[in-house]
């Protein structure tokens, strides 16, 4: 009986709008039905029990959505995750830990935007994006978010050794985002520039080695469908690059076919110095 008007008296206060004190009177209701039911091996009188605590977890879910939904949409995201972290404590629903997950997807992506933040706004979004994982592993949505984060983190380096593990990184959360590939061909092809400008008569053979391995690797980000045979063919093409890449429209692809014809070429010319 007690639990019972404990129950009532949540679904009261959540029509007066509520929902905070609501939430407390059915986590008391249902403490209370669950005590008795795990203390109780009589079944039969169980089955007068566990109705009560579906009907105390129905109601408590169904006010947790409706008011969520109401500050969402009033832009009052702070206020609605609170709500659902409360709920989630009473009650374990994937509903409501989807719901929240997310809530704090919409807050990540808020503060990647902040400005105001600086550098620091790219942990603070991660944050929230892993808060969103932490209660629904396999939410896309997250890992999408989080892949942004890195992916914009990268990008905001002048340092490709700096901007390539970022990236790297972004791709490990999203790894079907053609804009990360592209950014970290990018870095990959910013890398191999700092080589082959810094070459000299006196630098090893490796380094060279080291710009046509990124190279490639820009090369098969762009276009996983290249054959290994039409690698080996541009980065021996030399100044035949030209003809052969005459008919592509400018793009960092073909960029990067050029930069690995050149640094072949380094690579033959070094030996003879």
């Amino acid at each position: 009986v007690y639990a019972f008007a404990l129950n009532e008296k949540g679904k009261d206060l959540s029509d007066k709008g509520k929902i905070s004190d609501a939430l407390s009177e059915w986590a008391s209701a249902r403490s209370c039905v669950t005590e008795v039911i795990e203390s109780t091996k009589d079944r039969s009188f169980n089955r007068l029990f566990i109705p009560l605590r579906e009907n105390i977890d129905e109601s408590l879910i169904s006010a947790c959505k409706a008011e969520t939904k109401n500050l969402s949409k009033a832009d009052k995201v702070e206020e609605a995750v609170k709500i659902l972290e409360q709920g989630l404590k009473i009650v374990d629903d994937d509903s409501l830990r989807e719901h929240l997950a997310g809530l704090y997807c919409e807050r990540g992506y808020k503060k990647l935007g902040d400005e105001k933040l600086k550098n620091k706004r790219f942990p603070a979004a991660r944050e929230e994006f892993e808060k969103a994982l932490k209660i629904k592993p396999d939410y896309k949505r997250a890992k999408e978010g989080i892949g942004t984060t890195y992916n914009n983190e990268g990008v905001a380096q002048k340092n490709s050794d700096k901007a390539i593990p970022l990236l790297l990184k972004a791709l490990e959360y999203d790894s079907n985002s053609s804009v990360i590939k592209e950014n970290l061909a990018g870095a990959y092809n910013g890398k191999a520039v700092e080589i082959i400008n810094s070459l000299d008569r006196y630098s090893s053979v490796s380094r060279v080695e080291e710009a046509i391995s990124v190279l490639k690797k820009a090369v098969k980000l762009l276009n996983p469908s290249l054959e290994q045979s039409a690698m080996d063919a541009i980065e021996y093409a030399g100044d035949a690059i030209d003809i052969v890449t005459s008919n592509m429209e400018d793009s960092l692809y073909k960029t990067v076919l050029k930069n690995l014809a050149v640094a072949g070429q380094f690579r033959r010319s070094m030996r003879g110095w």
